[in-house]
């Protein structure tokens, strides 16, 4: 991602969420958490959805349809997207500490 990308990226970010005290840092923080985990394939989680019991493996996504105007997603291995509210039905079962951060940073709760 270019320098001009990542600033119109930030820029985006910042036009959706106008509460943002740390405002430009913030955006920042978000890109710069998932692009560290795109670089080596993505955060890949395990959870299991607690309605079936089945496990999934899922990934932060910036290129997913359901990435709107930048905001990472969550996808599992079928190429589903998991949004912030469907995420409160799943159970993290395998994560690394920097894992559950990008997760964090994307808008999706981690239990400790």
């Amino acid at each position: 991602m270019t320098h001009e990308e990542r600033e119109r990226w930030v820029d985006e970010y910042l036009a959706r969420h106008p509460e943002s005290t740390l405002r430009r840092a913030e955006g920042r923080a978000v890109l710069d958490a998932v692009e560290k985990h795109r670089e080596k394939g993505g955060p890949r989680v395990r959870a299991r959805f607690k309605l079936t019991g089945e496990e999934h493996t899922l990934s932060l996504k910036l290129d997913h349809s359901c990435s709107s105007y930048g905001q990472p997603v969550l996808v599992n291995e079928d190429g589903e997207a998991v949004d912030p509210f469907s995420w409160n039905f799943y159970e993290l079962t395998e994560a690394t500490e920097a894992d559950k951060d990008a997760l964090c940073e994307a808008g999706y709760f981690v239990a400790d």
